[in-house]
């Protein structure tokens, strides 16, 4: 599973320098411009014996995974991905999905309604096709609010993994990186999985 992507630390030699951006110079960039799937390992520095070391926070990846997915192309790309952690023996899973508030109450109010409905209908055929796959605990969750900041809070409540896609429905073309996958990528304190579009991975 991991042999086909790309693994980098979440903390490089210089990320003393890049404090306010969590994350080292070089690693920053290769989340910005990777084209194969990147597995990004949470990492600490700890002194020993007046000597400064990384080392991994990663434990068993596959123990509890979160997948946050907004329904893009590149959400059900990743979520292939999942799928193949399932079969590679993950059992628990949770699907979360966040309805974007900004966007919803300037524009769409009215049919939240019909979104709870449709989005619930779909969360629910995701987590039976990993039950078909094996996964023993797949929980589903809608949430509302403000995507980052709703997926971060999600994050810290034990999981092992984050598995997302690396640009979604606020794709900007110069970035490279959707702002929610960029923002869990710099600030969760969990190993992140970013899946990128097809189409850059072919190029």
């Amino acid at each position: 599973m991991y042999s086909k992507a790309g693994i980098i630390s979440s903390l490089g030699e210089s990320a003393a320098n890049h404090i306010l951006f969590r994350l080292g110079k070089v690693t920053s960039e290769v989340l910005h411009s990777h084209e194969q799937p990147l597995l990004l390992i949470r990492t600490k520095v700890i002194e020993e014996k007046g000597e400064r070391k990384i080392v991994s926070l990663c434990g068993n990846l596959k123990e509890k995974i979160l997948f946050a997915t907004d329904f893009s192309d590149i959400s059900r790309e990743a979520f292939q991905y999942v799928g193949k952690l399932v079969e590679d023996g993950c059992k628990n899973v949770t699907i979360l999905h966040v309805q974007d508030k900004i966007k919803i109450e300037k524009y769409l109010a009215g049919k939240l309604e019909e979104f709870d409905r449709t989005d619930t209908e779909r969360l629910e055929i995701l987590k039976n096709q990993l039950k078909s796959k094996g996964a023993e605990t797949v929980n589903v969750k809608l949430l509302y609010g403000i995507p980052s900041k709703e997926l971060l809070e999600e994050s810290k409540k034990g999981y092992s993994l984050i598995v997302l896609g690396s640009q979604g429905h606020g794709f900007f073309n110069e970035i490279f990186m959707g702002s929610v996958s960029h923002n869990i990528a710099r600030s969760a304190d969990v190993s992140v999985l970013l899946i990128p579009a097809k189409d850059r991975g072919n190029k």
